[in-house]
């Protein structure tokens, strides 16, 4: 292999072994070596990409940076249209769990020049690629907002639509859409704002909708006035209102609708134009209202039809089932008389309404025939599953094109088929097996002569199994009647399964003399070796039993076809709206009716996946719950994977349950040695759920609680204690946290990082720094490491990197040695990039430099600048609820310090709605803590009213206590004074409200202090050492004219503070003694 394979096969071979899950075979590793040995001959970016995903497994880190190293030399010289190429590349990243920025923002840049080729399917890819890998570019999710959003009238089907609204589901946002409705002015806009409006849940329209949507009507296309009818249709059924009145507005709205389509057919002069806006247009509006006056538009303009149109307009007919005759006959007239000119891929469209609708044209054989040989000489060319629908279609027509058939039913094109149908989405996939099964059993049927075997028992029992087997109210109907006229009940069958399995509504069977039979002793139909009929009693060949001399089979089906989502659509569905926090009651309850109906499609991950969608989405169905909890017990009892068992038992945690099975637990100690710190970790989390629910365990310290905690415990700890790899502990603590792992490993894992500390690098110093910053642990060597490394390989370390490594020591305030070199560094490594950060990284990297009192006036300038501003309200509308609100707060805070610290930077504070809005929306109620100091502060000042509670100062800093101190250190009452307020000259004045007013002058020599109690969030959480906020905070409130006094946690309710008069005593001397 090593010797005849060229790259470019091996990279074909590659794959073929992916698609049989030997990602990790002997035969990869070989592939591995060889990609290894000959990386530097691949110049093909396709095969090189190709290969990085098939070896990525079993890729070391050194091949690995090789692979890189390649890609980024390829993707500069390759065509830039070939996003595939960049799209493997980043799909390597993800698969090596490296987020390599420099070759990720190449790729970016490759994608945002493709961005009119890329669809739903790509963005919803490429979006998942750069979550999984932590890579956010507001660019590139600001293109896909809106090139998503111009696609949502282009996503008709389930599986397009499903990947378009998991990609724009959570960049949406109602408020946007009502806003966008009330000004826009171009119909297409309009139309698509409204149709996704009408999606939400909401009792009520808006007036500013309706009103909208009744200005643009005159100028909607077809396809348009369509989606208008939908989104009115959902209005109807959502307002009560409008059962009780026909002068309703949507009556009206209706009507219009109506005449501006009805109008619009009328007028129309182009069949070409006609037919590209009716390309998706379908529904009951358009069935009821326009599909007649469309036929006879069609056959006005019927002398338009030509060979470049007669696949659009047979596919409409097809697609709306409507049989008319002259437009038919003039399609097969214009396709006689133009096969030349038509692409033999398009016979299949123009075929397709004549099978269909079972219509045979003047000089049909001619037709048929001509349209044969046209597809012939290129059966080779087809796709394989377009050449299934063409095969099927004309079946459909009784019509076997023997050379097609042979070729289909061959096993090289039946691999090839298999091949191409796991790149399908799912509902095309099945649609495609159904044709192919449909095809099968015509051809076994109708063409015996060509010999081609039945194969596809197992698929048809596989759909029996999944199919609904109960009969409908109708069925029954008919079924009861059928029995009163035969003679009774036994005389007839209920859905009926025939050989080659199609479903029959009813039989029975009638003899010679037309007498019904009953069915005592009659058995199911069978198929002999020899392809002859049979009946028997089971699926083994019997003794034939011959019916009656002259007896008939009567035999009648129907077909109902609903158009649903999949299995995998519904999962990806029901986990965007979990993102996007949906809580629309009647979408939530038709998901959970699908999952109820299908759980067993489902694997035991993807079980677990939904059961945890659902309990986020607060989904009230107890009997599917019910359900999924023994479900996922049921697969946990037989789960051998840490990782499933993980997830099934940390989603079993989440559902309410008295008590705990012994299979799960069973399972949790059988698994622990086995789990990474990050699986040990969520188990941790699942027995606190379970102790908190299981009052049992508060009478026994020998509960089984207490044995698995101890068993995790032990299992945390030996595994840090074995540890021998920096970067794989890294990988494991990534998502690690909460209690369990800072009360029993926190220390230990600090311990074991500064036995590694070696191997601190420039590849995983930001990795790192956000550990240390997430625990709040202030370690200085590891800090001091960090920095050395930093400063000696700042060139290698990307310069958005630099945020992640400053981090630690700005959030814990810690300089290390060398201490303004270091800041100094990450500043120069990242100001030449400015313009690259996305904008709401860039805010969080200022702010971080602004608690650490640092603020270079590049940044400042380029922030706080109205083009800046605008492209960071963009992305924010793309951002999550919650950090969309947490970079709107650092944004405040960074605002606030710079006008604070640097008055000369002259930046304006533009902030005061925004705190108001958060003031009204916080808990004004004090604490406990807060209510005793501050009882004991009026004890120590001479009365309640020489001190203030929770008061605002400029700028928004809630103060927890302020009093007022003479020269001579005596308190002044709070009878006359007001709040603080900030003039236009930028000075701090006092006033009685928000106006500015005269400034009232404190006595020569008085001060104002500021009481802050620091609870254990203001300092790290191995020491008493404060966090940079809180010193920030002090700094902001000393530069308001503020002394501040500072009351930490650990001193006020230490042993030394246990009675009254010693916090009285603490007080005072804080207040009178500590500052002069």
């Amino acid at each position: 292999m090593n010797v005849q394979f060229s790259m470019s096969t091996l990279s074909k071979f590659a794959v073929c072994i992916n698609d049989q899950h030997m990602q990790h075979s002997t035969l990869m590793g070989k592939i591995t070596d060889i990609v290894s040995q000959k990386l530097d001959s691949v110049q093909d970016a396709r095969v090189l990409s190709t290969l990085m995903i098939s070896v990525s497994p079993l890729a070391s880190p050194r091949l690995r940076d090789r692979l890189i190293e390649k890609a980024e030399s390829l993707l500069d010289t390759m065509d830039q249209s070939r996003f595939n190429n960049t799209r493997r590349v980043v799909q390597f990243l993800r698969n090596v769990k490296y987020s390599y920025r420099p070759l990720l923002e190449k790729c970016n840049r490759v994608f945002l020049l493709n961005l009119k080729d890329l669809d739903a399917e790509n963005f919803s890819i490429i979006l998942g690629l750069y979550q999984s890998l932590q890579f956010n570019n507001c660019d590139f999710r600001l293109a896909a907002k809106q090139r998503l959003t111009e696609l949502i009238d282009t996503c008709t089907d389930p599986v397009s639509f499903t990947k378009l609204f998991a990609a724009l589901g959570p960049m949406a946002a109602l408020e946007t859409r009502e806003r966008y409705l009330q000004v826009s002015v171009v119909p297409y806009e309009v139309t698509m704002l409204t149709r996704v409006l009408s999606m939400l849940p909401s009792p009520r329209v808006d007036e500013v909708v309706t009103s909208r949507v009744d200005a643009v009507l005159p100028q909607c296309n077809l396809s348009d006035l369509n989606a208008f009818a939908v989104a009115i249709a959902k209005w109807v059924r959502n307002d009560p209102s409008y059962r009780h009145t026909t002068s309703s507005i949507y009556v009206k709205l209706l009507q219009k609708l109506n005449r501006c389509g009805l109008d619009r057919l009328q007028k129309a002069d182009s069949l070409d134009l006609l037919l590209e806006e009716l390309k998706y247009t379908s529904g009951e509006w358009f069935e009821e209202m326009l599909l007649e006056e469309t036929i006879v538009t069609f056959q006005r303009l019927i002398d338009q039809v030509t060979w470049t149109n007669v696949p659009e307009l047979a596919l409409f007919l097809t697609r709306t089932n409507h049989l008319c005759t002259p437009l038919l006959d003039k399609i097969a007239s214009v396709t006689l008389g133009h096969i030349d000119k038509i692409h033999y891929s398009a016979t299949y469209a123009t075929l397709l309404p004549f099978a269909v609708l079972d219509y045979d044209p003047p000089q049909g054989d001619e037709f048929f025939e001509t349209c044969i040989q046209r597809f012939k000489p290129h059966l080779s060319s087809f796709d394989p599953h377009l050449l299934v629908l063409l095969a099927y279609s004309l079946a459909v027509a009784d019509c076997f094109p023997e050379e097609l058939i042979r070729t289909i039913f061959n096993v090289d094109f039946l691999s090839k088929l298999d091949a191409q149908l796991e790149t399908l989405p799912d509902a095309l996939n099945m649609r495609i097996r159904l044709r192919l099964m449909e095809l099968n059993r015509a051809v076994c049927l109708e063409c015996p002569e060509f010999q081609v075997p039945w194969f596809h028992d197992r698929f048809c029992q596989q759909l029996q199994r999944k199919g609904n087997g109960n009969a409908s109210a109708v069925q029954q109907q008919i079924h009861k009647m059928l029995g009163e006229i035969l003679g009774g009940i036994n005389y007839a069958k209920v859905s009926l399964l025939t050989p080659y399995f199609y479903a029959v509504d009813f039989e029975c069977v009638l003899d010679k003399n037309k007498t019904p039979l009953p069915y005592v002793e009659q058995s199911p139909l069978l198929i002999s070796e020899g392809r002859n009929v049979q009946w028997g009693t089971d699926t083994q060949l019997k003794e034939r039993r011959e019916l009656p001399p002259g007896a008939e089979r009567l035999e009648s089906a129907a077909l109902l076809l609903a158009e649903e989502l999949n299995c995998q659509q519904a999962l990806a569905v029901v986990e965007t709206m979990e993102e996007m926090e949906c809580r629309n009651p009647q979408l939530i309850n038709k998901v959970a009716a699908f999952f109820y109906k299908n759980l067993n499609a489902y694997k035991p991950v993807e079980i677990a996946r939904l059961t945890q969608a659902l309990i986020l989405l607060h989904c009230q169905n107890p009997e599917l719950f019910t359900k999924l909890r023994s479900l996922l017990v049921r697969y946990l009892q037989v789960s051998v994977v840490p990782y499933e068992v993980t997830m099934l038992t940390r989603v079993l945690s989440m559902l309410p349950s008295p008590r705990v099975d012994e299979v799960v637990t069973s399972r949790v100690d059988a698994v622990l040695p086995q789990c990474n710190l990050s699986d040990l970790n969520a188990f941790a989390v699942a027995i606190a759920k379970w102790v908190r629910n299981d009052p049992s365990y508060r009478h026994t310290t020998s509960s089984i609680y207490v044995k698995l905690l101890q068993k995790l415990n032990r299992c945390g700890l030996d595994r840090l204690q074995k540890a021998d790899s920096l970067d794989l502990l890294l990988e494991e603590l990534k998502y690690t946290s909460g209690e369990w792992f800072e009360e029993m490993l926190l220390e230990e894992t600090i311990v074991t990082f500064q036995r590694l500390i070696d191997q601190v690098t420039w590849t995983n110093v930001p990795e790192l720094a956000l550990f240390l910053t997430r625990t709040n642990h202030l370690c200085t060597p590891l800090l001091d490491k960090i920095a050395s490394v930093t400063l000696g390989h700042i060139d290698k370390i990307h310069y958005s990197a630099t945020y992640a490594t400053l981090l630690p020591f700005a959030v814990l305030d810690y300089d290390p040695p060398q201490g303004d070199e270091f800041f100094e560094t990450c500043i120069q490594r990242f100001k030449p990039h400015l313009s690259s950060f996305d904008p709401h990284l860039l805010v969080l990297l200022a702010y971080s430099l602004a608690v650490a009192d640092c603020f270079p006036e590049e940044l400042i300038r380029t922030i706080f600048n109205v083009d800046f501003l605008s492209k960071l309200d963009a992305q924010l509308e793309t951002l999550p609820d919650a950090l969309n609100m947490r970079i709107r707060l650092r944004l405040m805070e960074l605002n606030r310090a710079v006008c604070l610290e640097c008055p000369e930077f002259q930046v304006p504070w533009f902030h005061d709605r925004f705190c108001q809005q958060l003031q009204r929306k916080g808990n004004g109620n004090a604490s406990a803590v807060q209510q005793q100091i501050h009882k004991m502060l009026g004890e120590i000042l001479g009365g309640i009213n020489y001190a203030k509670v929770s008061l605002l100062t400029p700028y928004f800093y809630a103060v927890d206590f302020e009093c007022v101190l003479d020269k001579n250190k005596t308190p002044l009452p709070y009878v006359e004074q007001s709040p603080l307020l900030i003039s236009e000259g930028r000075n701090v004045q006092w006033g009685t409200d928000t106006q500015l007013k005269e400034r009232r002058e404190l006595p020569p020599g008085a001060e104002r202090v500021a009481v802050e109690f620091l609870d254990s969030k203001s300092f790290c959480k191995n020491s008493h050492h404060i966090k940079g906020e809180a010193m920030m905070r002090k700094r902001h409130l000393e530069i308001l004219g503020y002394h501040v006094v500072q009351i930490p946690h650990f001193e006020w309710n230490s042993m030394e503070l246990s009675t009254q008069d010693a916090w009285k005593e603490y007080l005072r001397k804080k207040l009178f003694t500590d500052h002069s």
